[in-house]
């Protein structure tokens, strides 16, 4: 007999609800009948100027190596990045974004069933992986000025 496949998914993931994204801002300005130059959409973190000239010409230039697959470790990175700040290429850690960063702590640290405390509101990603790896997540809200209430963190 089969299972269904929502019977073999993880308890935690089970508890964490689906996002639902923005609209694009083409469909605002259809819905809406706002000029798309009034638009700026903050909540899927995109830049409204654009990309950095500098960004796009990087891009170009390595454009013709596209299909390789990168060096792994991140080592000349690591390097450039380390030379740049004058730290030590051990210090620093690479990811794609600022989720990946976050979750690859959050798995190293935090064991099934203990609290992760975080700031409401806040970056969702911390409710998330925290259910994720089946730890408990605890939203502290923030203060009316919204500063940490560091005390309510201790209790």
């Amino acid at each position: 007999m089969y299972k269904k496949t929502g019977d073999l998914v993880r308890t935690g993931i089970k508890k964490i609800a689906p996002y639902i994204p923005g609209k694009p801002i083409e469909e605002l300005q259809r819905t809406y009948g706002i000029e798309i130059e009034k638009i700026v959409k903050l909540a899927s973190n995109e830049n409204p100027l654009g990309p950095s000239p500098k960004a796009v010409e990087a891009i170009k230039r390595c454009a013709d190596k596209i299909s390789r697959y990168p060096e792994g470790s991140g080592y000349y990175l690591k390097n450039k990045i380390a030379e740049v700040f004058n730290q030590q290429q051990e210090t620093i850690i690479l990811g794609s974004g600022s989720s990946e960063i976050i979750s690859m702590g959050m798995e190293l640290f935090i064991n099934q069933g203990e609290e992760v405390l975080f700031p409401t509101p806040s970056f969702l990603i911390y409710k998330i992986l925290a259910l994720k790896i089946g730890a408990t997540p605890i939203e502290i809200p923030l203060k009316d000025d919204f500063s940490y209430d560091l005390h309510m963190f201790l209790d």
